[in-house]
């Protein structure tokens, strides 16, 4: 039997020396040639240069294995962590189910008769959600003082914030892109911020709209690739509910879009069909329901901006929907008479995308039989028809004297030539109502010209 051996004297000596009894004995252990003294000698005290360092790296130690999450500038780490949460929350949610059904197993025939019972912890519907002011103040600013130098994470902050708190509420929110083409235009304008009270939804917006025009841009972009169906320039935006990224996105646009007299983030509305899908030159069919959406949202404080964005990214979306009768097209036009009926207090200086040309496309269009074409979307060329006027008032909102002029000579030939008659009568009540709304008489001097011509 092999010995087991220490760095001094025997095992007998060892243990005698610690205070133990004679009758305790040595039990056979592997072979160790040698055992160090690990006892503590007295503390040495470190120097001040020593200090730093280790407290260096105690710090990049936390940093590292600390679960709060850091962020790049697009947002990408905030999408893992949300996704990494959905999966989480339908594991735990698939695990209730199992257990309920375990639990709810019937024992006899008695208990075969009794409903089986709800998971306790299934979330009430509510209507609001509990984000108080005075909370959400202290949160922003703890936000700025920890990253006051850093817009980008300062915002993408904000909306882990909102999508937390939206998450833990089960909401009466049903917008999608199948039932945003079955409703009102009227009705998207309510929700879901609506679910916050009116300070929570002022004290985020004023705050959003401290900063510079590009942040804004980025971060809307993030929230409308990420939140909206079709978003993003792949359109893989949507793929998740995110109602408090929607909800944001919203405040963004009715509160923090401008009112045409700034540069904006989507340009008065002109940018704002490129933060979704395109294909073939025109918004991709899938994005066109959120489109719609945050065309709606911005006609709340800038009904100019969401008119241009309409004639230049929705109305090439009707020209294409004009032989199928499609969904989209008409509730493309249910939306434009929604806006038209809020442009009168549109401001006069605003700048508008519709002159000569566009009208004409857009009598043409709503004039099938000028095409020669078989047009079967009735319901929607019957709106533009009926909002024919209220587009050449959208016209003429801040128009110079030389785009009013150029309107004219290109309904003259249609009034003077063998047109079908129902096109021709449009134009004279087209041509009728320049007259009566050009105080500056342009379109009188082109009518003589004209006819001196």
């Amino acid at each position: 039997v092999m010995a087991t051996f220490y760095a001094q004297g025997s095992s007998d000596d060892f243990l005698r020396d610690r205070g133990f009894d004679k009758k305790w004995t040595t039990m056979e252990e592997t072979k160790k040639e040698v055992w160090q003294d690990v006892t503590k000698g007295p503390k040495r005290k470190l120097s001040q240069a020593e200090k730093l360092e280790k407290a260096k790296k105690a710090s990049e130690k936390v940093l590292k294995q600390a679960d709060a999450i850091r962020y790049d500038v697009n947002g990408g780490e905030l999408l893992k962590m949300l996704e990494k949460r959905d999966k989480k929350s339908e594991r735990s949610q698939a695990s209730s189910q199992d257990t309920s059904t375990k639990s709810s197993k019937p024992r006899t025939a008695q208990s075969n008769t009794q409903k089986p019972s709800i998971p306790c912890n299934e979330p009430k519907l509510v209507k609001s959600v509990s984000m108080k002011v005075e909370k959400v103040k202290g949160e922003l600013d703890s936000i700025v003082a920890c990253h006051h130098d850093k817009p980008d994470i300062q915002l993408l902050k904000l909306a882990e914030m909102f999508e937390e708190n939206f998450s833990q509420c089960k909401l009466d929110f049903s917008w999608s892109q199948q039932v945003a083409i079955g409703q009102s235009p009227a009705a998207w304008e309510k929700e879901p911020a609506s679910f916050l009270s009116g300070a929570v939804t002022e004290l985020v917006s004023r705050w959003i709209g401290d900063f510079d025009s590009s942040s804004l841009q980025q971060f809307f972009t993030f929230l409308v690739e990420t939140a909206m169906p079709g978003g993003g320039l792949n359109g893989k935006g949507g793929e998740k509910p995110y109602v408090g990224l929607k909800a944001l996105l919203q405040i963004m646009l009715q509160h923090c879009s401008g009112d045409g007299s700034t540069p904006s983030f989507h340009e008065n509305g002109l940018r704002l069909g490129r933060f979704v899908l395109q294909a073939e030159g025109r918004v991709a069919a899938q994005a066109v329901p959120s489109l719609l959406w945050m065309c709606c949202q911005l006609s709340s404080k800038n009904v100019v901006a969401a008119l241009n964005c309409w004639f230049l990214h929705l109305l090439p979306v009707v020209e294409l929907e004009r032989s199928h009768g499609g969904k989209l097209s008409k509730q493309s036009a249910e939306l434009l008479k929604y806006l038209l009926a809020k442009l009168k207090n549109a401001p006069a200086a605003a700048s508008t995308v519709v002159d000569g040309e566009t009208l004409l496309r857009i009598v043409k269009l709503s004039h099938p039989g000028s095409l020669q074409e078989n047009n079967k979307n009735n319901e929607t060329l019957a709106v533009l028809r009926s909002e024919l006027s209220g587009i050449l008032r959208f016209a003429m909102v801040g128009k110079s004297q030389s785009v009013r002029g150029s309107i004219v000579p290109l309904f003259l030939p249609i009034v003077s030539t063998e047109m079908p008659e129902d096109l021709q009568a449009t134009s004279k009540e087209l041509m009728m109502t320049f007259l009566r709304q050009d105080t500056e008489g342009v379109t009188m001097r082109e009518l003589v010209k004209h006819h001196q011509g």
